[in-house]
C-alpha cells in the first residue's frame, strides 16, 4: 500500500509512472505547434512517426524532441532545427529549408527516405506536390 511517506521518498516512480500514461505529455507545445498538420511532442522513437508525415527528431537514432508534418503548405519548424535524424513517410518528395520562410539552402527527401544520423539545419519545411525532387 503507497503512503503519503512512500510518494515523498519515490517520486522518481511516480513521474516515470505518469509518463506512460497514453495523452499525457511532460513537454508544453511551443506556440508553433499549434499550426495546422503540425506536432511537437517529447522524446520519441521511430515509430512514433505516423504513415503520411514528414518527421524530424533532434537527436540520432530517432531520439530527442520530435516534429511531424503533414501539411502542403511550407511549414517553419519549432523545437527540432538541427535535425539529427528523419524520416519521409509521406507520398511525396519533402524539402528542407535551413531558414524560415523556405530562405537558405535546401534539401530534398524522396518518398520512404528514411536516415537515422543525418547534420541537418532544419527551419521551415514544405511537403511537395510531387514524388520527385
Amino acid at each position: 500500500m503507497n503512503t503519503a511517506s512512500e510518494t515523498r521518498r519515490h517520486p522518481v516512480r511516480w513521474v516515470l509512472l505518469l509518463s506512460l500514461l497514453p495523452g499525457l505529455s511532460l513537454v508544453a507545445p511551443s506556440p508553433s505547434a499549434t499550426a495546422v498538420g503540425v506536432d511537437l511532442v517529447g522524446p520519441m522513437s521511430s515509430s512514433q512517426c505516423a504513415s503520411g508525415t514528414f518527421c524530424l527528431w533532434s537527436s540520432a537514432l530517432y531520439a530527442g524532441s520530435f516534429w511531424s508534418t503533414s501539411s502542403q503548405s511550407l511549414v517553419n519548424v519549432g523545437g527540432v532545427t538541427g535535425a539529427r535524424s528523419l524520416w519521409n513517410r509521406t507520398g511525396f518528395a519533402v524539402r528542407v529549408y535551413s531558414a524560415a520562410g523556405g530562405g537558405g539552402s535546401s534539401s530534398c527527401f524522396a518518398p520512404g527516405t528514411q536516415k537515422s544520423q543525418v547534420a541537418l539545419a532544419s527551419f521551415s519545411v514544405k511537403v511537395l506536390t510531387t514524388t520527385a525532387c
